[in-house]
């Protein structure tokens, strides 16, 4: 694995700096974290970038990084994961967590943003995190308040039926069946552990007993 450290990453990817136009009042957030994290970068060609100071704006699809002279810029490079570190701020503890999109880069114009949840090569487990906004304005007012809400889908990708998603319903007979021949004996676990599917714990866990199979 080639590895490059933060520096090296501002050296390799190429980006655009960001100009921020704040034409509004943010109610919410459209960004994964609003902070700068410290984060693990993998390009489309392989190259892992190590503690880099990146963030996700899950509204606009844009992956940024902050330069050492505090510049915000939009990655343009093709990147096919990050991984959040796990760290604290604030006395709130933050796990780590991993993004990428499916079968394109996650950077890519257009592509869908998933958190892997579980992951093996018989199957892995997405959340798709998506944020939409409203704006109002309400009367005789000048100022537009901007209203960011978010969303969750879960996926499944299981390399041996085929190369798309498949939509999760949050059922034991319906995520069972996700796992064709198999599923006899992951309905049996689900019943046996008394798993009622409809969190995101339990499907993760379910996931994580296929792949031991």
């Amino acid at each position: 694995m080639n590895v490059g450290g933060g520096n090296t990453f501002a050296n390799d990817i190429n980006g655009r700096p960001m100009y921020l136009k704040t034409e509004y009042v943010a109610d919410g957030s459209p960004y994964l974290y609003e902070d700068y994290c410290m984060a693990e970068i993998t390009a489309m060609n392989g190259k892992v970038y190590s503690n880099v100071k990146a963030k996700i704006n899950l509204q606009e699809k844009l992956l940024l990084y902050l330069l050492d002279n505090g510049e915000e810029m939009i990655m343009t490079s093709p990147i096919k994961k990050i991984k959040f570190y796990n760290y604290i701020s604030n006395g709130t503890a933050y796990p780590e967590r991993t993004f990428q999109s499916h079968l394109t880069a996650l950077n890519a114009e257009g592509a869908a943003i998933y958190e892997v949840l579980a992951e093996d090569s018989a199957a892995t487990l997405l959340k798709q995190i998506t944020v939409t906004y409203n704006d109002s304005k309400g009367y005789g007012e000048a100022t537009i308040t901007r209203t960011f809400k978010k969303s969750e889908q879960y996926f499944a990708a299981i390399p041996s039926r085929s190369k798309e998603l498949k939509k999760i319903e949050k059922n034991k007979s319906a995520l069972a069946a996700l796992f064709g021949s198999r599923a006899p004996v992951v309905s049996t676990y689900i019943e046996q552990k008394k798993l009622k599917c409809k969190s995101e714990e339990d499907l993760a866990e379910v996931f994580r007993y296929y792949c031991s199979l």
